[in-house]
């Protein structure tokens, strides 16, 4: 599934900034807005907190700036954007290689529909790059940003400029079929509510969520403070009014409808928007995107075979449910590409809390560590090399960090090696991670079912978050049972495992270290 979904003063010519009251409101609700997020550091902890903060500050300005936004522009056309979406495919004919139409597809928002049956591996579509708009700005932005920081090393908070400049400019803009066929909204996190949030409750995404959203509040304050210092202009209106709305637009859609070239005769890429490429919904299967660097053209396959009268849709690419959620703003369910991210950290009330950490920093790891994982015991390797070290008694650290010293990569060889349920540390690191994984999932509190009449009330954002944490939780059961299932040994008494766990250090590492002789 997937969702691509989706004034002020009329004319470029007439473009003036804001009233000199409101201007004056804006800055200190901006300047308000930055001193937010530079006195919070996101964690699992306070996300919630966080976001709620930043989203009081984001709706006053939404509130504020409602009547100057350029978005209002494209508001006033939104009943017609089916027929626009028609008109460009029809204009832009050349592009489309079999013939596609235009639906709108309920949740998944519109998307192409095939008027022909589509043979799987069939060129669908080929569009130039004359027809994409990229992060190359115009004469006039780019003489604005020169030497700006973040507008030169961020590609794509350059494209969401380059957007609101093309907007600002809607009448005389040479983007303006363009912009008048994307949505006005998104089910992005920048759309995302309070009440959306808490469903979120213990999902790391969360922390992830607030981190990105406090990270597009910073960008935005300080690019409202850095166009004050531009006088309103005619030619560049953008710095005349800018509205946290139409930059929370703007950049919705670079991060759910960007795609990343080549550029010719360079090692380099470049971020862009793609038209009827990027009307595309999402279904798990293979890439099929290409681009053909020669003739500068994107071209798409067809991912399968498609009977006429149904929707054409491709593959966005390995993300987790999480990411897709931040990013696309819908979670594939099922998706079979979904990680949990799971941390583990050293607590500084451990009297032993510096050897841990010596002897982690010995195997590369970090206090805390952070693993995207699966019920494939390969992802927790580090998890496993962490839980060993957090499991040591202060005689094991001691050998350890001995026997590294005497050979380096001894620590890492043994500590990353295969679980071995006959050697009592393994065994308590296993347990330490069940049970850590099982007060995860108490953190997810009661979350409703995908079948319940409670789940069927929530508003799309709140069932996306909703089977995010769902997803979560089954994923987290899987890695429960996937890393007891270490612990059973074919023809092994539990007589003869408890005998294994009393072991002693230098017996349990004899077998398993390496040889230290030179």
């Amino acid at each position: 599934m997937s969702r691509k979904s989706g004034g002020g003063p009329k004319g470029a010519q007439e473009v003036a900034g804001f009233p000199k009251h409101l201007s004056k409101k804006s800055l200190s609700v901006c300047n308000e807005l930055m001193n937010a997020c530079l006195k919070s550091k996101v964690s699992i902890s306070n996300a919630s907190e966080v976001f709620s903060n930043l989203h009081s500050l984001t709706q006053l300005l939404i509130d504020l700036q409602r009547n100057f936004c350029y978005l209002r522009q494209l508001e006033s056309r939104s009943s017609e954007r089916e027929a626009s979406i028609k008109n460009y495919l029809t204009a832009h004919s050349s592009y489309l290689h079999k013939e596609v139409s235009v639906r709108d597809f309920s949740t998944c928002g519109f998307g192409l529909s095939a008027l022909v049956p589509l043979t799987e591996g069939e060129c669908v579509l080929r569009v130039p790059k004359s027809a994409m708009l990229t992060s190359e700005a115009p004469e006039k932005l780019q003489l604005m940003m020169k030497d700006d920081p973040i507008f030169a090393s961020m590609d794509n908070v350059a494209l969401s400029l380059r957007l609101l400049y093309e907007l600002s400019n809607f009448h005389t803009s040479s983007w303006r079929e363009y912009l008048s066929i994307l949505p006005v909204t998104y089910s992005t996190f920048m759309y995302m509510s309070v009440d959306d949030f808490k469903h979120l409750k213990g999902s790391k995404t969360a922390e992830t969520l607030a981190s990105n959203y406090q990270f597009i509040c910073r960008q935005y304050a300080y690019f409202f403070n850095r166009f004050r210092s531009f006088s309103p202009s005619k030619e560049i209106p953008l710095s005349a009014r800018f509205c946290f709305e139409d930059y929370r637009w703007a950049v919705s859609t670079v991060m759910s409808r960007n795609n990343i070239i080549p550029v010719k005769e360079s090692l380099s890429k470049q971020i862009c928007l793609v038209p009827i490429w990027d009307m595309i919904n999402h279904k798990p299967g293979a890439v099929t995107t290409d681009y053909d660097i020669n003739n500068q053209e994107l071209v798409f396959y067809a991912m399968e075979d498609v009977a006429s009268g149904n929707q054409v849709l491709m593959d966005y690419g390995k993300r987790t449910s999480g990411e897709f959620l931040i990013f696309s703003g819908f979670v594939p369910d099922p998706n079979p590409h979904n990680l949990v991210d799971v941390t583990l950290s050293i607590s500084k009330a451990d009297r032993l809390g510096a050897k841990r950490q010596t002897l982690l920093g010995h195997i590369g790891l970090e206090n805390p560590t952070t693993s995207q994982i699966s019920a494939d015991l390969s992802t927790m390797r580090d998890l496993v090399a962490f839980a060993r070290v957090f499991v040591m008694v202060e005689d094991q650290l001691d050998e350890y960090l001995t026997l590294d010293e005497k050979k380096p990569g001894t620590a890492s060889e043994t500590l990353f090696s295969s679980i071995c349920p006959l050697r009592a540390i393994d065994r308590s690191a296993i347990s330490f991670l069940t049970k850590r994984f099982e007060l995860l999932i108490l953190c997810y509190g009661t979350v409703p079912a995908r079948d319940s009449p409670d789940f069927a009330k929530m508003s799309f954002l709140q069932q996306q978050c909703t089977l995010l944490r769902l997803q979560d939780l089954e994923m987290l059961r899987e890695c429960i049972a996937s890393l007891k299932t270490t612990l059973s040994v074919p023809g092994v008494t539990e007589d003869e495992l408890m005998t294994a766990d009393a072991l002693n250090v230098s017996e349990e590492l004899k077998d398993y270290r390496p040889s230290t002789d030179s």
